[in-house]
């Protein structure tokens, strides 16, 4: 595999794992705004 095809894929799954954080930061949000 070539550096730029790993770095590829390290980019796709930084993105999912901070769209993941950010979509728990906003659940959590919410779940605080019902208590």
């Amino acid at each position: 595999m070539s550096l730029s095809m790993r770095l590829y894929k390290l980019e796709g799954i930084t993105r999912d794992w901070i769209n993941y954080y950010r979509f728990a930061n906003i659940v959590a949000k919410l779940r605080d705004m019902d208590t």
